[in-house]
């Protein structure tokens, strides 16, 4: 799956390393999270700190969009954790993640692509 692929199961997002090119995500997502829209934090993980675990359950788009929601959970630990949909599309080069936002909140305001994109902790 793309976001345990994005999120591996303790810390280290893939990308973190300041190139998100060889990431399953779209061209778009890798030139917007290689932009650093978050400057004081990691843009995939929206955190400073390394997590110490993650969940990751999905729901599928609507019917006739081909992808799904995966909503991750990464735990810092002290009861410290950010909430994160993943928007990942199935295209016919494989599936990609497509966008960022945070759970329960406002998907377009909260977007990896809104001016200022906010923390999801």
């Amino acid at each position: 799956m793309v976001a345990g692929i994005l999120y591996p199961p303790s810390g280290g997002v893939c990308g973190a390393t300041g190139t998100y090119d060889g990431c399953p995500v779209t061209d778009g997502l890798a030139q917007r999270l290689d932009s650093n829209p978050l400057k004081a934090a990691e843009p995939l993980c929206r955190c400073q700190n390394t997590y110490q675990s993650r969940t990751i359950t999905s729901t599928p788009l609507p019917e006739g969009n081909p992808g799904a929601i995966a909503h991750v959970v990464l735990d810092f630990g002290a009861g410290s954790t950010a909430n994160l949909d993943i928007t990942v599309l199935q295209t016919s080069g494989g599936w990609y993640a497509s966008d960022t936002s945070c759970t329960g909140r406002d998907p377009q305001a909260t977007s990896i692509y809104a001016t200022t994109p906010p923390p999801c902790s």
